[in-house]
């Protein structure tokens, strides 16, 4: 007796490599976008981690925590929370090659632990498509939200905040 053959055969597999093809390059096109955005949201969220953890500071050692805006080589932007601290501290926040960090605050602004409150001001993480700000105001409250192209964040306000 004759036994019936198994597998698939190279005709059937080409094609299917074929099809896998043709849908991996119709959805590149549209992950890319996405990949994007969740990279800036991840990058906003990261910013204002590190906004929240300077407030904790603050609030728990009942002193204050500055938030101070620096260059560092290449003019790439940083923040950071020590007068003597450059880009290249460990503490430092620094943004992920793409985007851009600007600040929008007093040479003062920071959390102040005496009475749990803050200088308040703004700083916007931009690329060429996109644009999240992260705001902290006299309260302390640090929020997110999007100026542009970042849909699972609420709109910024016209105003500003």
């Amino acid at each position: 007796m004759r036994e019936a053959p198994r597998g698939y055969t190279l005709l059937e597999v080409m094609l299917v490599c074929g099809v896998l093809a043709m849908l991996a390059a119709a959805a590149l096109p549209l992950w890319l976008p996405r990949r994007d955005q969740q990279r800036m949201l991840a990058e906003g969220l990261r910013l204002q981690t590190y906004l929240l953890t300077l407030r904790e500071q603050a609030f728990r050692s009942n002193g204050g925590r500055p938030i101070l805006f620096r260059r560092g080589r290449g003019g790439v932007a940083c923040l950071v929370a020590q007068p003597q601290d450059d880009c290249r501290a460990a503490a430092a926040f620094i943004p992920i090659a793409p985007l851009r960090l600007e600040a929008q605050m007093s040479a003062d602004a920071g959390f102040y632990g005496v009475r749990n409150t803050a200088r308040p001001g703004h700083l916007r993480l931009s690329d060429e498509r996109r644009a999240v700000r992260v705001i902290w105001s006299a309260q302390g409250r640090v929020r997110l939200c999007a100026e542009y192209g970042v849909s699972a964040l609420t709109a910024c306000d016209v105003s500003g905040e």
